[in-house]
């Protein structure tokens, strides 16, 4: 009988929304998914992406798999299953050490596709860190995307300033409990959109923007010459890379009748969690919205994000410390209709 009353309550918060969204997932890849000896190996684990491409330079760098919660609280956030993918230079003397991790797409980003992932780093200087996204070869990126104690730049262009002391301590360019970021690249027509946001409160980073006439095939982290402090400081220094994603296809309603594609509301990350998980929706024109979470029986158990919020992509984070283990539902309602889903808590 509990799980038909669960059912039931899906199905009618479902059809009283009229709005449902469906994305087909093309691929996904996390590093949870390989023991340290196939990754070495450049096994081709997960789902639809093509071959790994790595590069390494100095004989103490190293891409490898590690916790991200060694590189402070706020990268921790991107761990899945403990580990993450860390791009390392050397514990010493940083002089010529670069890594480069790429991974190959099955094919070029597609119009409407949207290819994401998580990156954490807590250190800066010396050296750079971050990604390319590149078409046809690893030479000459589309898209390039790196940040030092200037803030971060796209393309060499300026994108956002660091906001505020914590995000940034000029002193030493150190950055103690890391920066945490989900960046989406989505494929509009002929031009590559792309939205930089902070996954924790502290790390104080969103910004977006296009690259016009352009699309990717593979994309490129890399770590060049920002040195890990070798033992004691495992993972500082690091670049933290999880979560690799392309997904696309037209939102539809319950009934399976194309709707405008006008908001998304995304599945939970991580799912099941314990005992927080960040939320996340997009909206494509200004809206007043309210994002909330209740239990099976239909309470509301936390109102997590009201108001009017801009078009573009926004994440909250829910924390269920105080709740138990069990099924939640998650709502989000604009102007333009509404939308559920379910995520699962596991303590």
């Amino acid at each position: 009988m509990k799980t038909i009353h669960i059912l039931s309550y899906l199905l009618l918060f479902a059809f009283a929304s009229g709005t449902a969204q469906a994305q087909n997932v093309v691929a996904e890849d996390h590093a949870s998914n390989y023991t340290e000896q196939q990754f070495q190996d450049l096994e081709n684990l997960g789902s639809g992406f093509g071959e790994w491409h790595r590069e390494i330079d100095g004989e103490d760098a190293a891409v490898l798999l590690q916790s991200a919660a060694d590189n402070g609280s706020n990268s921790a956030v991107i761990d899945t299953d403990g580990m993450s993918f860390a791009l390392r230079s050397s514990e010493g003397d940083a002089a010529d050490q670069r890594v480069d991790l790429g991974r190959v797409f099955a094919e070029p980003l597609q119009d409407g596709q949207v290819f994401s992932f998580q990156m954490a780093w807590n250190w800066a200087s010396p050296g750079l860190t971050g990604f390319t996204l590149h078409n046809g070869s690893w030479d000459d990126p589309v898209m390039l995307l790196d940040f030092d104690s200037e803030g971060y730049f796209v393309n060499n262009d300026l994108a956002e300033e660091h906001a505020s002391p914590e995000d940034w301590d000029e002193g030493d360019q150190w950055r103690g409990n890391g920066v945490a970021l989900e960046v989406t690249i989505t494929q509009n027509g002929d031009d590559l959109e792309y939205a930089v946001v902070a996954i924790t409160e502290q790390s104080h980073v969103d910004f977006s923007g296009v690259i016009e006439g352009v699309t990717a095939d593979r994309v490129n982290f890399f770590n060049d010459g920002r040195p890990n402090w070798g033992e004691g400081n495992p993972g500082q220094g690091s670049l933290f890379v999880n979560s690799l994603r392309i997904a696309g296809g037209e939102p539809t309603s319950v009934d399976q009748e194309p709707l405008a594609r006008s908001f998304e509301l995304e599945q939970n990350y991580p799912n099941p969690f314990n005992p927080a998980t960040t939320i996340s929706y997009r909206l494509d024109d200004a809206s007043h919205i309210s994002l909330s979470v209740y239990d099976v029986l239909g309470r509301k158990v936390q109102l997590l994000d009201e108001g009017v919020r801009s078009a573009g992509r926004h994440s909250v984070q829910f924390d269920a410390a105080e709740l138990n283990s069990g099924i939640y539902l998650y709502r989000l309602e604009t102007t333009a209709g509404a939308v559920t889903k379910t995520m699962m808590l596991v303590k």
